[in-house]
């Protein structure tokens, strides 16, 4: 839109919260239906299992009083907080979903009031609309993973930065520092930001500052004391092995980092516009630019240092998205581009909400193929073994889909389950491993998978009936009767 048009239907200056509130109803209907998914990758593995922890014993945000393959070193206040609200209304997983909904909208509020907050209420609402159509946040605004609230605490940290609120900053950035690691990047950011608009030049008067801000940092710093006193360990033993400072390992991180913050899911689309509406603009207009977006520019950098030096995973860096929109928006803006764009933005992003070549990934709706497909083959196993106790086969995330009825998925408390296959199995039930290669590529993780079991599944001397064999794209899921 240019910046002369001044009608009713298109006064952006106007009807700022008429629109905001609209969004949030919109989306709000959208996603309810994904309330009743069953769990699925992390959430079975690590976060699920956390909230019914937190349920079934009462909630905690000391390390200590959590298992640690349940918690996996992380701080707990996301599980103690969703467990907490879910343990009011019955304690099951569609309930957590719902308040990850309601942080997700706390999220789409939060953007549209930091862009006004540094631009204009145009500019805080178009970077709210399209976040609400990013397939990566439009997929985590149900699911229960920290991402979603850490980006929202992210956010609410940033703005009260820009106000100068310091103890709602610090309230925030707390809270943001203890529902993941991953949140530190923020108060780091803020440091760098700090030492720009000092000109990289040190003195007291900026560390003094820089204290002040980095505060929140010596929370983070406490749950880690009180891990290694209770646990004996600073950092959960295997995460510290997934830590690599090997030249390729960071190019190849920084690089998929850069890929999906800029052109992944469709937004290859507007990079390349801001690219080339950024060459057309005046010198003075780059200055305002650059000037407005230090800050997001010192962020997005902090992530992806931080990013390339530890576990890899797309929907971390949902925590600095709503800031490159808004810095795409901040040069598209001053272009002349209008509502039209818009619309047309959104109907070329509609096919990348579904991924049909990776499915483990959360970052894209691709995930319910996998869910439904799982069900179905669950189901399968529940029908063939009618309630019995009988040993079952199964890898992640089938295994844990199997080990909690709370998960959504089986309705046969007495399965006994292992990841070693012998001759006590009386059920294989298998699905591909494509999820596997990113980790295996990029993460250099070993899952220590039975490598015997396809051996035995296609030794002829084997006797196995095959009694489910599915194949939703690239998603395979099998039941193997063993007559051991």
């Amino acid at each position: 839109m240019n910046h002369q048009d001044t009608t009713p239907a298109m006064d952006w200056q106007k009807k700022g919260l008429q629109g905001i509130l609209l969004l949030l109803g919109i989306f709000f209907l959208s996603k309810m239906l994904q309330i009743q998914t069953p769990l699925f990758h992390d959430e079975l593995g690590v976060y699920g299992r956390a909230l019914f922890y937190m349920v079934d014993n009462g909630p905690s945000m000391l390390p200590g009083s959590v298992d640690a393959e349940i918690s996996r070193g992380h701080p707990l206040f996301f599980a103690f907080f969703v467990g907490q609200i879910a343990s009011w209304f019955g304690g099951s997983y569609m309930v957590a979903r719902a308040v990850i909904l309601l942080l997700s909208l706390g999220l789409l509020a939060t953007t549209y009031a930091f862009g006004k907050a540094i631009w204009n209420e145009k500019m805080g609402l178009l970077a709210a609309m399209i976040l609400a159509v990013q397939p990566i946040f439009f997929a985590q605004s149900t699911l229960v993973l920290p991402e979603v609230m850490l980006a929202l605490l992210g956010m609410l940290s940033l703005l009260f930065y820009v106000q100068k609120r310091y103890w709602a900053y610090f309230v925030a950035a707390s809270l943001l520092v203890l529902t993941k690691e991953t949140g530190i990047v923020i108060p780091a950011g803020i440091g760098l930001h700090l030492l720009l608009l000092n000109k990289f030049r040190l003195d007291l008067p900026l560390i003094g500052r820089g204290l002040k801000w980095a505060a929140p940092f010596s929370l983070f710093v406490g749950f880690l004391v009180l891990q290694y006193i209770q646990k004996g360990w600073v950092f959960f033993p295997y995460h510290e092995s997934l830590i690599s400072f090997a030249p390729l390992s960071l190019l190849i991180r920084l690089t998929l980092g850069l890929l999906i913050l800029f052109l992944d899911q469709g937004r290859f689309l507007l990079t390349f516009a801001t690219i080339i509406a950024l060459r057309r603009m005046q010198q003075e207009e780059r200055a305002i630019f650059w000037q407005k977006n230090a800050l997001s520019i010192c962020i997005v950098i902090t992530m992806l240092v931080f990013s390339s030096l530890n576990y890899f995973m797309p929907r971390y860096f949902l925590l600095v998205l709503p800031l490159v929109l808004l810095g795409h928006l901040s040069v598209l803006t001053t272009r002349g581009y209008t509502i039209k764009h818009l619309v047309i933005y959104f109907l070329l992003c509609l096919p990348f909400q579904c991924n049909f070549f990776v499915f483990r990934n959360d970052d894209n709706m691709g995930y319910l193929i996998v869910v439904k497909n799982m069900q179905k083959s669950i189901a399968k196993l529940d029908e063939v073994t009618a309630g019995k106790q009988v040993k079952v086969f199964a890898e992640f995330p089938e295994i844990n889909a199997l080990e909690e009825i709370r998960n959504g998925y089986t309705t046969n408390p007495n399965y006994i389950l292992t990841t070693v296959y012998d001759e006590t199995v009386d059920y294989i039930i298998k699905s591909g491993n494509e999820h596997l290669i990113m980790d295996e590529t990029i993460n250099n993780v070993d899952y220590g998978l039975d490598k015997n079991v396809e051996g035995v599944i296609n030794d002829p001397n084997s006797k196995m009936d095959l009694l489910y064999d599915e194949t939703s794209f690239y998603n395979r899921q099998r039941i193997y009767r063993t007559n051991n």
